[in-house]
């Protein structure tokens, strides 16, 4: 028997098989309608009334409604409408309803390439039949829905057109775009799209004419100008890209000086070729492959190319030679500054962005990173992706760049870069070394097949037993010839002793890069206890090697890494030897140790330096977290995540989160034990990201147990963090006091504590208790030299001051900003900063206001913190607002309005009456078009647009 199927998308109709059933009354059609707005779900009968009668009611309403239903059900059947408490519901199979197949299939689209999105975009096209919900639409009870489908099929439209241009169809996709605008001519992306394509089918006068009539009817109509993407593209299509800023190449803070993550000290020979291709294919293409044998200088040739690839962007280099599967967007992430990690996030944040993205070492994680690849370059227009790898990533957007070991001279007369290579790295051992005759020089070249690091390692001996003696022991590998760089790895690693053999392979243990003391700590037990100078004299004789690669630190402490290539090799020597597990462990207790040096720093003085190493080691704590929950030891690993969440308000990035957050799931489900305060340390972790009901579970299931006083110090903040985001302030006054009253716990905790209790107390409007809880928090966070509570207790103390003294507040509130940046407390730079900027432009400093707002933006953004973003944004509209700019301030503020997931408005906003001051300044047709405007716009371009106005009134 046929199921029934339902249409929305056009006049509201139903189907039995191919034909339509026909439903004669609009009472029946409106009933209908409002069911199908929630399918599955019971719908009360005054909705149903209301959707039915919206004029004037009939004498009996709820008889009246039986009666319609009753008719419907003859028409649909008896069991296509339940009866539901207070109402009814639609039983309907899932994808029944066509605006349901219609989102699937975008969905689809999303996650295909380019030729199978166009065939789903089409079938999701053929759905309609004309504006969602017909003759209905206007209903109170269905035109949000009828309007949120209305702009997904305007959307979906600007989706197909894009997919058109990936596919090199550019005169469809402007035939495509043009009805569209000719309905809606303020949809901006449609506009920038159609130049696009335009331009892209060599038309650029036409794309240009159309700029300028957008650009003209937005300023005569709604006193508008374009978006900064929008005026970026005209520039470019008028060849007058943007000049390139001395220091930064983005409102985001990426630097616009070149990445240094490889040695470049050496010399760098015989590539100007591939140099010369490679900023070619990067002047016109998005995603570019560099290929090549391991140690053939992918690396080092995009390295050396940085400079003349970033003549108009920033870069971002992200190091995947010491990823895993499954950590390729949190790297990504990591490296953008961005703490969430999904790859989505990412593609949001680049969407507007000029960047270039280098991906070094990707053949490991090559599916991974093709699909993150793929999905940037069909959405990220401004950004260049160059990747390296020894194989392509076989995506439709790559283009390959192969390099190859350098070349035998055809005659004597020219120049061969191998025999030179070989030369200055064995003068950089052995300054004094004599090359001796080039003949034996350049057959060693040979024998190497011109590989690059081959060469290199080959010098690094022949500096310690002369160019015959390598090349003897080179004679006897067997072939004619080496088949492939692990022969002379292997070889050189033979070469070392055996303690240094030993120490090469438990140093690939570590994650990012390492210093001596972290080498120490991996080292064999007892030759490490011995004599400390031993490990690291076999560490230079590893440098020496060229197995091990020195680069200077963060403060100019020597640090070190490892070639990839080496260490693929070495790891699987680690795993041969039978100390793989041991390794590990010991890794895994020398980030313990980190951990708690950094605890005790964090909150005793030395709070700068605790957050720098906590920075640089965080790849290693997530590493050796990763490590422990994978081999079941649940001790170690919590032994980690302990102190490191007693560096408080120091998030990192989403992907640590989740694993202390899983750390503490794994200890919770046995019986804790000494793993308590494991569990309690993941209730803070789910608290600080807002996952109130987890937070909360697990902190009193940690209190169920004999904590320590710091694990119930960490579970007691995340109850009072917890409870004050539900906003039940009585109990999260409460929790904060469990800590602040006990006397076991660290001052430097209890202090902290404080800053939420002042918190709780303001918002309960409880000013005297405020008061004196903030007293004690400062006094206390003094004290103890805990300098992240001391700047969370100034934020709680301006804060206190807005009700108080708000002649103060702003002086309480940058002193909090302040020393929250010193020590890379990011959240309570945030929130000082966003009550800063609300106090500022609400008392007159709308300039210092203008100078917040901006890198607040970027912040805010780079976190992913969008109720922060929206707050930040509606703040600026007050900013602009006061400026009488009132087109720009009604941009933002309607945006904000729209946008899904914005806090509400709270009774001071309301008194404020901005919308109302908006209306009466530009009338209601104005603000009308202009709310079209911002509907139009992603969440991207709105933050965008604030960041240029913010911009645009500094400058003025």
């Amino acid at each position: 028997m046929s199921e029934l199927r339902f249409g929305v998308l056009g006049p509201v109709e139903v189907l039995l098989g191919d034909e339509p059933l026909r439903l004669p009354s609009g009472h029946q059609q409106a009933v209908l309608a409002c069911l199908l707005v929630h399918p599955g779900q019971a719908v009360s009968g005054d909705l149903l009334i209301e959707a039915a009668w919206p004029g004037s009611l009939p004498a009996d309403p709820r008889g009246a409604l039986h009666t319609v239903i009753s008719r419907l059900r003859s028409t649909l059947g008896e069991g296509a409408i339940d009866s539901a408490p207070g109402g009814y519901r639609l039983c309907v199979a899932p994808g029944m309803i066509d605006a349901q197949r219609f989102e699937q299939l975008r969905r689809e689209a999303h996650q295909a390439g380019p030729a199978r999105s166009l065939e789903l975009y089409e079938q999701a096209r053929a759905l309609w039949r004309g504006p969602a919900y017909g003759e209905h639409a206007e209903l109170g009870v269905i035109a949000a829905e009828a309007a949120r489908l209305d702009r997904l099929g305007g959307d979906t439209l600007e989706e197909y057109a894009a997919a058109l241009g990936e596919c090199g169809r550019h005169r469809e996709a402007a035939t495509v775009l043009a009805p569209l605008l000719a309905e809606d001519p303020f949809r901006e992306h449609a506009v920038e799209l159609l130049m696009g394509a335009l331009h892209e089918a060599g038309r650029p006068v036409e794309a240009l004419d159309r700029f300028r009539r957008y650009r003209d009817q937005l300023a005569a109509e709604l006193g508008l100008d374009p978006g900064p993407a929008l005026l970026a593209l005209q520039g470019r299509i008028l060849g007058r890209d943007p000049p390139p800023q001395p220091e930064r190449g983005s409102g985001l803070g990426w630097s616009r000086v070149p990445p240094v993550w490889v040695d470049t000290s050496g010399a760098f020979l015989g590539r100007a070729r591939e140099r010369e291709e490679l900023v070619h294919l990067v002047g016109r293409n998005r995603l570019i492959t560099v290929t090549g044998v391991g140690g053939v200088g992918k690396t080092r040739l995009v390295a050396e190319t940085l400079p003349e690839l970033m003549q108009d962007r920033a870069a971002v280099v992200v190091e995947l030679s010491v990823a895993v599967p499954g950590q390729v967007t949190a790297r990504v992430a990591r490296a953008l500054g961005l703490r969430r990690s999904r790859a989505e996030d990412i593609v949001e944040l680049l969407s507007l962005s000029r960047l270039l993205l280098v991906l070094d070492n990707c053949e490991h994680v090559r599916e991974e990173v093709a699909t993150l690849a793929e999905e940037v370059a069909r959405h990220c227009a401004g950004v260049r992706i160059v990747a390296t790898s020894r194989h392509r990533l076989e995506v439709a957007a790559e283009q390959v760049l192969t390099v190859e070991p350098f070349a035998a001279p055809r005659t004597p007369e020219d120049e061969d870069p191998a025999a030179q290579l070989f030369a200055e790295r064995l003068a950089r051992v052995r300054p004094a070394a004599d090359v001796g005759r080039a003949v034996p020089v350049q057959r060693l070249c040979r024998r190497l097949d011109g590989l690059p690091l081959a060469i290199e390692l080959a010098a690094s001996r022949a500096a310690t037993i002369g160019v015959d003696a390598v090349a003897e022991l080179l004679a006897r590998q067997p072939g004619a010839a080496l088949p492939e760089l692990t022969t002379i790895v292997d070889w050189s690693v033979r070469l070392l002793t055996a303690r240094q053999r030993d120490l090469l392979c438990r140093l690939t243990v570590f994650a990012g890069p390492f210093d001596q003391e972290a080498a120490r700590a991996v080292a064999p037990r007892p030759a490490a206890r011995s004599d400390p100078a031993r490990t690291a004299s076999d560490l230079a004789e590893l440098v020496a090697a060229h197995l091990v690669v020195h680069r200077p630190g963060e403060e100019g402490d020597a640090e070190f890494g490892m070639l990839a290539m080496v260490r693929d090799r070495a790891i699987g020597l680690l795993e041969d030897s039978g100390e793989a597990e041991r390794t590990r462990q010991a890794h895994a207790r020398w980030v313990a140790s980190v951990m708690r040096r950094g605890a005790r720093d964090w909150n005793g003085g030395a709070t700068a330096a605790a957050a720098g190493r906590l920075t640089a080691r965080a790849p290693d704590v997530a590493a050796a977290l990763r490590w422990a929950l994978h081999a079941g030891h649940l001790d170690q690993a919590a032994e980690i995540v302990v102190p490191f969440k007693l560096h408080m308000h120091w998030l990192g990035d989403v992907g640590l989160g989740d694993l202390v957050v899983e750390t503490a799931r794994r200890c919770a489900s046995g019986s804790p034990g000494g793993r308590a305060s494991a569990v309690a340390a993941g209730a803070l972790a789910c608290a600080e990201r807002g996952s109130t009901e987890a937070a909360q579970r697990l902190a009193r299931q940690a209190l169920a147990q004999d904590l320590p006083p710091q694990g119930q110090a960490l579970a007691g903040i995340a109850l009072a963090v917890a409870t004050l985001y539900e906003g039940d302030l009585s109990g999260a006054a409460g929790w904060a006091r469990t800590v602040v009253d006990q006397p076991r716990a660290a001052v430097g905790h209890r202090a902290d504590a404080g800053g939420t209790l002042t918190l709780a107390l303001i918002y309960a409007g409880e000013i005297d208790a405020a008061r004196r809880a903030v007293r004690l928090a400062l006094l206390g966070a003094q004290a103890a030299g805990a300098e992240a509570a001391h700047a969370f207790a100034l934020y709680a103390a301006g804060e206190l001051a807005v009700v108080e003294e708000p002649e103060r507040a702003a002086s309480l509130l940058r002193d909090a900003a302040a020393r929250a940046e010193e020590i890379d407390a990011r959240h309570i730079s945030q929130v000082a900063r966003l009550a800063l900027l609300a106090v500022l432009g609400r008392t007159g400093g709308g300039d210092e206001a203008l100078e917040i707002a901006g890198p607040l933006l970027r912040d805010i953004r780079l976190a992913g913190a969008w109720p922060q973003a929206w707050t930040t944004v509606r703040l600026v509209a007050e900013l602009l607002l006061a400026r009488h700019r009132f087109p720009e301030a009604a941009l933002l503020h309607s945006a904000v309005d729209l946008a899904t997931g914005a806090p509400p408005l709270i009774a001071a906003d309301v008194e404020r009456g901005v919308g109302e001051q908006l209306r009466d300044a530009l009338g209601e047709d104005v603000l009308h078009g202009i709310i079209r405007v911002s509907a139009g716009l992603s969440r991207t371009q709105v933050l965008d647009r604030a960041a240029a106005l913010v911009a645009e009134e500094r400058r003025a």
